[in-house]
Parts: structure tokens; C-alpha cells; sequence
């Protein structure tokens, strides 16, 4: 189910009562946008929500948005060592950005598709229409690697899963990938550790 947003509210867990209570705070994005792939980092979560960063710092009970620094291509916001991520595949080719000081971006790596063509067995002469042939889709960077999944366009083929080292350069093709939108957009990471103690979900009778 897609979570659409123009103005966003939060409920966290109690620590003492383990229940959920409603915060006080919220966003308001001025008009309606797909909310997706929630991430966690030092205490706050954030989501994508159009062209917006969300961000809900669970134990300052306050929230905020943040500009993306791109929008244009296929874009990915993760995780790395505590770090929010911001991976991007555009025509011009890769980026990787990170957020820093909570609203300031910094690009710490970029590559452009004259770079990759050899792993996906194209010539040079084919970099201009590399990207408007394929669904090139960001799925994680490691703080080595940045991870994308590459299908043809217009035509059922399978996708494949292809890593980018962003010190030398090399793209190695990974094999097929069964990559479903579905978790690629709902998935949310660590959770658990940041949640208040729910003894019925514990116990499994929930």
C-alpha cells in the first residue's frame, strides 16, 4: 500500500508503558507526495517523500524536513555507519551523497556511465543512450560499493544485479536479481532498536 503525504504526524512508544502515544509535531509538505522506504539513524527516522526528506527524531520528539539534493533518474536513501545516504542514477551517471550537520549535503563520490559501459558489454560509442534503454535502480551503498539493479526497458528481460567500487572505479555484473518494488519500498531498517518494550508482539499473541 503506498503512504501518500501532504502533511505528516507521528506516534511513539512510551518507554515506561510500552504504549503508543500521539507527538505534538508535524510536517507540512504543501501539496501530496509518495512517502517511501523508511531509514534509521542516531535516534531518527526518515523517510523519502518526493523531492523532501522527512525526519522524526524519536527521543527529542521533533521533526523536520530537509530538500534532497536531487531528484531527477532513480534515487536511493540509506544507511551507512549511522550516516544517511543518498544514492542517485541519472543520465549524467552515479552519485553518492551524504547528509551532514542534519541539512547539508556533501557529494563524496560520482562516476559517469563512459566509466561502466564495459561491465554491461556496451561500446563507449553507447553511453548516451545507456540510461534511456534501461530501469537503472540505486538499492544500497555499503561505504565500498554502490549496489544497482539494471533491466532493459520496453521488454520483459531480467534484471540484473551490477556493483560499482567507488574507489577504483570497477563494475562487476553480480547475476540476475528478483528485485520487488514492493520491498524496495516499504523496507525499514533497525527498527527495533529503538523502540519501547511491546510485551504482546514479544510474546507472539499479538
Amino acid at each position: 500500500m503506498k503512504r501518500i503525504c501532504k502533511e505528516t504526524h507521528h506516534w511513539m512508544p512510551d518507554e515506561n508503558t510500552g504504549k503508543w502515544i500521539h507527538s505534538s509535531q508535524s510536517v507540512n509538505l504543501g501539496s501530496y507526495w509518495e512517502a517511501v522506504k523508511a531509514v534509521y539513524a542516531k535516534g531518527v527516522i526518515y523517510w523519502r517523500c518526493g523531492e523532501y526528506l522527512l525526519w522524526y527524531d524519536t527521543k527529542r520528539d521533533l521533526a523536520g524536513s530537509v530538500m534532497l539534493p536531487a531528484i531527477e533518474g532513480t534515487i536511493d536513501v540509506g544507511v551507512y555507519a549511522s550516516e544517511i545516504m543518498f544514492c542517485r542514477a541519472w543520465d549524467g551517471g552515479i552519485e553518492v551523497w551524504r547528509l551532514t550537520g542534519g541539512s547539508r549535503w556533501d557529494r563524496l563520490h560520482a562516476t559517469s556511465w563512459d566509466g561502466m559501459l564495459d561491465a554491461f558489454d556496451l561500446c563507449h560509442s553507447q553511453s548516451e543512450m545507456f540510461f534511456s534503454r534501461h530501469n537503472i535502480i540505486p538499492v544500497e551503498f555499503d561505504g565500498q560499493f554502490v549496489y544497482i539493479v539494471v533491466r532493459l526497458r520496453n521488454r520483459y528481460s531480467t534484471p540484473r544485479l551490477f556493483r560499482w567500487e567507488t574507489e577504483t572505479g570497477r563494475t562487476e555484473d553480480k547475476g540476475p536479481i528478483n528485485l520487488r518494488q514492493t520491498w524496495y519500498h516499504t523496507k525499514v531498517f533497525k527498527y527495533a532498536n529503538s523502540m519501547a518494550r511491546v510485551p504482546q508482539i514479544l510474546n507472539g499473541t499479538f
